[in-house]
Formats: structure tokens, C-alpha cells, sequence
């Protein structure tokens, strides 16, 4: 499935460089927090960063979560990529997530 995954992203990546960037402008919202939280304690992992196209229509909504091996995870990383697909004309949510008991 990850392979799949990789493939698609790439995939996306290169449809943009082959017919054109479009350019959209796109408004940019950080640190949503999307769990609910005790009192004004907001956990920092569960947030996620939100990117939209200011277009007239719908626009599809690509979720982003990174990290590996739910060991690590930083929603800001990927932010570059993020702004790319959205200036595609693309959604993007970069969701930060809890970590693995393991680490």
C-alpha cells in the first residue's frame, strides 16, 4: 500500500511540472487543533496545518500524514510540497499526529 502511495504522490508531483503550474493563490491556516482538549491544554501533535486554493470551485483535499513508522512526525516539514499542490489548485491538510508507545 505505501508503494501505491508513493506512486500516486510522485505521480502528482510530475503532473504539475508536465502540463503547467497554475499558480492559485491559496490561503494558508496552522495549528488547527482537530482532538478535543482539557481546559486550554491544546496537545501540539494533534494538530494539523491546512492549505486551500482560492478558487471559484471545490477543490480536492489531498491528507498529508507524515512521519515514519509513527515514530517521528513534524507537520511543518512538508510544508514546501504542501504550498506546491495548493498553488495546483489542490487541498492539502498536514496532519500531526500522537507517537508510538515504542519510542
Amino acid at each position: 500500500m505505501k508503494r501505491y502511495m508513493f506512486v500516486f504522490l510522485c505521480w502528482l508531483g510530475v503532473y504539475g511540472t508536465l502540463w503547467g503550474q497554475h499558480d492559485f493563490e491559496f490561503s494558508k491556516f496552522t495549528n488547527i487543533s482537530y482532538a478535543q482538549t482539557i481546559g486550554d491544554e491544546r496537545d501540539s501533535l494533534q494538530m494539523l496545518n491546512l492549505l486551500v486554493p482560492d478558487t471559484q470551485k471545490s477543490a480536492p483535499l489531498l491528507l498529508w500524514i507524515g512521519g515514519g513508522a509513527w515514530s517521528y512526525v513534524d507537520r511543518n516539514m512538508e510544508m514546501n510540497f504542501a504550498e506546491n499542490l495548493a498553488a495546483q489548485g489542490i487541498a492539502v491538510a498536514s496532519v500531526g499526529h500522537r507517537l508510538s508507545p515504542a519510542c
